[in-house]
């Protein structure tokens, strides 16, 4: 639960720029979401995630990080992927975490350790050395 807590402050610390709108930037994202912006649907998931420059809403939240990811925004997969993780829904994690493996080393990370413990899939250890070699 240490670990989630940390990963989870450091995430919400990288994406702090996004949590610090006003109520008006909030509504331009929410416009360009609707408009099917990836960008701003990372933005509002983030925000309403963790209750962050929006009520907390961790459905709504997952429901626009989804949207965002579905529009192949690499954030958002990595995001989702993540939290999936924590949440011990690693088939799913996985799903979302290998299309960024390559540009997020925690992503990479996580993936050999979903392999070598065959957490929601067999268990590969060639697949494990690939993404450790990856996350390093």
């Amino acid at each position: 639960m240490k670990q989630f807590t940390i990963i989870l402050l450091l995430v919400a610390m990288y994406y702090a720029p996004a949590f610090s709108q006003t109520y008006k930037e909030m509504a331009t994202v929410k416009e360009m979401a609707a408009k099917g912006d990836p960008a701003s649907q990372f933005q509002l998931g983030v925000a309403y995630y963790y209750g962050e420059g929006a009520p907390l809403d961790m459905d709504m939240g997952m429901a626009y990080l989804r949207k965002s990811a579905d529009n192949g925004y690499d954030r958002a997969q990595f995001e989702i992927g993540m939290i999936l993780f924590e949440l011990g829904a690693n088939a799913e994690a996985k799903k979302y975490l290998e299309p960024v493996a390559d540009d997020f080393p925690l992503a990479a990370e996580k993936l050999a350790e979903i392999f070598e413990k065959g957490l929601g899939t067999k268990k590969d250890p060639e697949q494990a050395r690939k993404y450790r070699r990856m996350a390093n």
